[in-house]
């Protein structure tokens, strides 16, 4: 799996295929021996297209597995991309994310393919856990870069997943569990800051209540430390005020279609005053980010109350066209500057040396 050559490596991975289907008795130590032979044939593999190949591979293996070790395959995963990110140089590292994001998706579709069972969650959950408990122990102790790249890409690939269904999964707060104990207890502003951006303000809006409320219910329980307290609090409020229109828009009566039909100016113009409250974000996949607030003094007009007027200094001194004229004027009623005195002494000597060397060949 790690040889140089790729049609070596390829020649092994239907092997390998071909084995781990008829030894589906594998434990976890065979799978971790597995994901670290599967590293380094990704170690081993250049080019995009090849490293592409080689990851949705190795991420349909997971179809391989007996259904109830499927979380045990994506936990062994899990902790050798850990135990490995440290040593990753800048060169891999591009090449490894892209490894781990595909890994990620091919898991979420397994979990639709199933029917979300509450066991494949749950195992799911567990590895999260484990995986965010470092982060939650103490700063400095694990590299957060692998939880970074998971909290980016964790909504790009369930996303798609969610639409397939009609309703959102019983039990798939479960997921979101680790990441919400993350957000109140860990050390790395970064993490915290990335987990609030990229998955607790984009969750859908029919999961965006019982979210709202666990961050809430955490908020004031008094458990949350103080830097992490406001970033919890706004994000409680964003999806508690978010969460009502679209509780709204689900009990709306059928026959109301009409009337939205007629209405369509004004409902255009209502989104349109909407876009320029939140920044102009849609919102019809999933919750967005609220707009900046900005200092007073960057949203000064000039011309309006209490604004600054900025006042054009213009530079003291004669235009470039009259400075041209006055250093010509200048120069014309002045003698030879010394430069020039030592160019044309250079020059008369240069013609004086090839005089006599003349003379003196004839």
């Amino acid at each position: 799996l790690a040889h140089t050559d790729k049609a070596v490596r390829d020649k092994g991975f239907v092997n390998l295929k071909v084995w781990m289907k008829k030894h589906p008795e594998l434990e976890r130590l065979d799978y971790m021996k597995l994901w670290k032979g599967l590293y380094f044939g990704m170690w081993m593999s250049d080019k995009r297209p090849v490293q592409q190949e080689l990851a949705v591979n190795m991420a349909l293996l997971i179809n391989d597995i007996p259904a109830e070790k499927q979380a045990m395959w994506l936990d062994t995963f899990w902790e050798t991309m850990q135990e490995a990110w440290e040593k990753l140089d800048t060169h891999r590292m591009s090449k490894y994310m892209l490894f781990a994001r595909i890994v990620v998706a091919e898991a979420f579709q397994v979990c639709r393919l199933r029917g979300w069972p509450q066991e494949l969650l749950r195992g799911f959950a567990e590895t999260f856990t484990r995986s965010t408990s470092a982060a939650r122990s103490g700063p400095n102790i694990h590299s957060i870069g692998l939880l970074l790249q998971f909290t980016r890409i964790f909504w790009e690939e369930l996303q798609p997943q969610l639409d397939a269904c009609k309703d959102a999964p019983e039990g798939f707060m479960e997921l979101l569990g680790p990441f919400c104990d993350l957000a109140e207890r860990s050390y790395s502003d970064a993490l915290v800051r990335s987990i609030h951006q990229h998955m607790l303000r984009k969750v859908p809006a029919q999961l965006a209540p019982a979210v709202g409320a666990r961050l809430a219910a955490a908020a004031a329980g008094g458990r949350v430390p103080q830097r992490n307290l406001q970033a919890l609090q706004e994000t409680a409020a964003f999806l508690g005020a978010e969460a009502a229109p679209a509780a709204a828009d689900a009990e709306a009566p059928a026959r109301g279609k009409k009337r939205k039909v007629v209405s369509k100016k004004g409902k255009a113009k209502s989104g349109a005053a909407g876009d320029a409250q939140t920044g102009g974000g849609d919102t019809s996949d999933g919750l967005v980010l609220p707009p900046l607030q900005l200092p007073e003094a960057a949203l000064a007009v000039d011309g309006g109350e209490g604004s600054r007027k900025v006042r054009k200094v213009k530079r003291v001194g004669r235009p470039k066209a009259k400075a041209a004229k006055a250093t010509a004027a200048a120069a014309a009623t002045s003698g030879p500057s010394n430069k020039e005195r030592k160019r044309k002494k250079t020059q008369d000597l240069k013609k004086a040396r090839t005089a006599r060397f003349r003379r003196g060949g004839r």
